[in-house]
């Protein structure tokens, strides 16, 4: 164990992330460099990179089944998802450094970030830097009124882009 490094999990400790439910996901770009596309009037215009992105979106329930992406944002530097997991009947499916849990949302994330920097490389594009963050942001969502908060945040997200602390980051 001593040569990874000394990461604290953000994750809640003992809370199985194989189990049915809703959770909401933010990727960052590495540095939140805006490498994605651009915001123009209210609208993404996707760069190669954001196409890729999108195509891994839409592809995420073919190759998790049982999956469901409820909505999805792409902007400039990070995207969101708002993921419905259907839930598996295991023990000891929490997910450990180097271990993954098939099923589980960690798995699907790393699965997915995976997949975009192959699928960008085979397109020959060579960024100066990895693509994502090593890390995501992921909130379980726990009730009706959260669920609707959120949906309308990930639908409307692209809009709000230039009040978006993430759009002055000067990129």
């Amino acid at each position: 164990m001593e040569n990874y490094p000394n990461r604290r999990s953000i994750r809640l400790k003992n809370y199985d992330y194989t189990q049915s439910g809703i959770y909401f996901v933010t990727i960052c770009t590495s540095e939140r460099k805006q490498t994605l596309g651009q915001v123009q009037n209210g609208d993404i215009v996707l760069n190669t990179l954001g196409k890729v992105i999108k195509e891994e979106i839409e592809v995420l329930t073919k190759r998790f089944p049982g999956l469901e992406v409820i909505a999805f944002c792409i902007l400039p530097n990070h995207i969101h998802l708002l993921l419905d997991l259907p839930g598996k009947d295991t023990e000891g499916s929490y997910e450990q450094f180097g271990k993954p849990v098939p099923g589980s949302l960690a798995t699907i994330i790393r699965s997915f970030k995976s997949k975009v920097s192959w699928k960008a490389g085979k397109q020959n594009y060579k960024p100066a830097q990895p693509i994502w963050q090593q890390r995501y942001y992921e909130h379980i969502v726990r009730n009706e009124d959260e669920f609707q908060k959120t949906f309308d945040y990930v639908v409307n997200n692209v809009q709000k882009w230039e009040s978006d602390r993430e759009f002055f980051n000067g990129n």
